[in-house]
């Protein structure tokens, strides 16, 4: 047993594990891949935060108290010769001194079209200059300006899309993978213990058995038949005080050995990222990106909300959908169409610039990025990754000719419906956070630059929720004894009639065997239909009728494909018959949840008769305030069964 089981080794999770290790807890991160694999290195151009000032549009700037100030203020003790009149260092530019927190809120609520939280966006950006001196303080390497003494007002910033002020920190353009990096080193010498290649199968959900609970009952689409409903009978609590929705950890598939363990935790956390491969072939995001922990909820009887919501990066290489970061367009490239001139607005939100692009692409028109007016220094200096990529896969010099793009499929706005706290609606001693959750921050259009601060922010916060309960595993009555394993791995091959009576608690047992039932099943399908052409079908379906432009024919066309691919799964399997590190098991799995997740996605942009953020109806191109609500998801005996519910209006700032 142990205090924390983190599920994904991302930025938000590692964030999350090396906090809970503060907090004395102890910490076991899981996940598929490898840690600096995480899909964070993609996050390239910057990282928000209001940190050169703690003034607000309403404070006097001369009216500064001597006491009390964060080390980044100005105070009447600097020196005034070196001060322009606003009080600031001169190293700052007039968007970057008369930048505040409100503003930021202000620019973070309109992105989301009324569809975000405005107290978790709140708590967000106040947060921001907290997150980024933690940030600095365990060595992230920013850019850095040269002449500022103090380390936090050194950090250099940029103005991404949506943005009214320049904003995000950055380390060159490669933002996301420095803090991943920076993070992974700081937990392995805080001695947080990571098992790797482990893919997620369950949750472990203690409900009180009863007589559904048959483990040969596997429908043949994948979906296990233990999912929790509000219908589910509450009786049968345990004097241990367990609810009927209570989490007790996760079960996973050693990829190696080819198993399934369990993992049992007081408190499980959710980081497992998007499920932008959804849009395979037509994504920035890499092949692991199925939505694995959003797929676990919903099976595990969560919710997941407004999943239609899907943004779509404006600038990837044209063939390879490789991401060239906004830092370009940050930083003053131009997109220009097929006669070299510029048609929209390059830092616009990107729901604006993506659609402006896509219609170009449409009346058949190539669209590119041209930085060519940066010069050669500017863009060795502040973007070589960009330089890069160009050079390597489109054989594309930037510093002399325009990069050819399109918009393809990058963040997922929608995910685990959770609550202020981050705990996962309808499941207790679980959360999720990151791109998996869906906190009501980014609403219908995520504001770039907001992506990694949510990760900051999130992991940080969810650990002192978690703190503040003071649940530890020695809080737990069924913490297992000493005797012959390990305190908190369970195996498919543990022999469950040798386990002490006080030992594993008999729901995790029985989800092992669900899981490792269901797994055989798949090695006696007779893999009729290939799957990886069945994916590859999803990702061009996807991006052609649930992408930029969306129309109600287009939409239904692909729900009935989308059915037939999930009537098909039955008689999909795996040409590997093999158990060990079996890749072919792995990306099959990972497929039936992209089949899950597009249900959910496309059924709710059906749903959505209007045009809002990244949901764009070219058959409802208005934004109706009689939608501005949830569509939430959940799993029922009929399939996937979707809810609405109002949102609070708020005005724009």
């Amino acid at each position: 047993m142990t205090d924390v089981l983190i599920v994904g080794s991302g930025g938000a999770g590692l964030t999350a594990a090396l906090k809970a290790r503060e907090k004395g807890l102890s910490v076991t991160v899981v996940t598929k891949t490898l840690p600096t694999q995480a899909q964070t290195c993609m996050a390239q151009g910057g990282i928000n935060a209001v940190i050169n000032r703690g003034l607000t549009s309403d404070d006097n700037a001369s009216a500064l108290p001597s006491a009390g100030l964060t080390p980044h203020l100005v105070t009447s003790d600097d020196n005034a010769s070196a001060l322009p009149s606003a009080g600031l260092t001169p190293h700052l530019a007039d968007d970057n001194a008369s930048d505040t927190v409100e503003a930021h809120i202000a620019d973070t609520l309109k992105s989301s079209h009324h569809l975000a939280d405005p107290n978790m966006i709140e708590q967000m950006c106040q947060n921001a200059a907290k997150a980024i001196e933690w940030l600095d303080s365990i060595a992230v390497p920013f850019s850095r300006l040269d002449n500022a003494s103090d380390p936090l007002q050194s950090i250099a910033q940029r103005r991404l899309g949506g943005a009214s002020h320049s904003r995000a920190c950055y380390a060159q353009d490669y933002t996301g993978l420095k803090i991943l990096h920076t993070l992974y080193d700081r937990c392995i010498e805080s001695g947080i213990k990571f098992i790797t290649e482990h893919y997620l199968l369950n949750l472990v959900i203690y409900r009180g058995l009863t007589s559904d609970d048959n483990a040969s009952a596997l429908p043949s689409a994948g979906l296990t038949p233990h999912l929790v409903t509000s219908d589910d009978n509450a009786s049968a609590l345990p004097s241990a005080g367990l609810t009927p929705h209570q989490v007790t950890g996760a079960t996973f598939w050693d990829i190696r050995q080819g198993k399934v363990i369990a993992i049992e935790a007081t408190n499980t956390i959710i980081a497992t990222g998007g499920f932008g491969e959804l849009y395979h072939g037509f994504t920035t995001n890499s092949l692991g990106s199925s939505g694995d922990g959003i797929a676990a909820v919903l099976r595990a009887g969560g919710t997941a909300s407004d999943m239609e919501f899907v943004q779509f990066h404006p600038t990837a290489l044209l063939d390879s959908a490789i991401l060239i970061s906004e830092s370009a367009r940050g930083e003053g490239g131009y997109l220009i169409n097929h006669e070299g001139k510029r048609f929209t607005d390059e830092l616009a939100p990107r729901d604006e610039v993506a659609r402006a692009i896509f219609s170009q692409i449409q009346a058949g028109h190539h669209v590119r990025l041209d930085i060519r007016h940066l010069g050669k220094e500017k863009i060795e200096k502040l973007m070589p990754q960009e330089l890069q990529l160009c050079r390597l896969h489109a054989d594309i010099d930037p510093v002399k000719e325009p990069i050819p793009i399109m918009p393809v499929a990058h963040y997922t706005m929608g995910g685990i419906e959770v609550d202020e706290e981050f705990k996962v609606r309808e499941l207790n001693s679980c959360y999720a956070i990151g791109e998996c959750a869906n906190a009501h921050i980014h609403g219908a259009n995520r504001l770039g630059g907001n992506s990694l601060l949510e990760i900051i922010t999130s992991g940080i916060q969810v650990i002192e929720y978690i703190a503040n309960r003071g649940l530890t595993s020695d809080d737990n009555a069924s913490a297992l004894p000493s005797a012959g394993l390990t305190p908190h791995l369970v195996t498919s091959d543990d022999n469950a009639s040798a386990l002490p009576s006080a030992g594993l608690t008999p729901h995790t047992q029985n989800q092992i065997n669900r899981d490792d039932e269901a797994i055989k099943k798949i090695f006696t399908k007779p893999n009729e239909v290939n799957f990886y052409n069945k994916r590859k079908t999803l990702g061009r379906l996807m991006y052609r009728d649930v992408g930029i432009i969306r129309q109600t024919n287009k939409l239904h066309e692909a729900e009935m494909y989308l059915d037939e691919i999930y009537n098909k799964i039955s008689v999909m399997g795996v040409g590997d018959k093999t158990r060990e590190s079996n890749q072919n098991l792995v990306e099959f799995l990972e497929f039936r949840n992209a089949i899950l997740l597009a249900k959910c996605t496309l059924k709710s942009a059906i749903m959505r008769q209007e045009s809002r953020g990244a949901h764009y109806r070219e058959d409802f191109p208005i934004e109706r305030t009689d939608w501005q609500k949830h569509i939430y998801c959940r799993l029922k005996d009929s399939g996937v069964d979707l809810s609405t519910e109002l949102t609070t209006v708020v005005n724009d700032i």
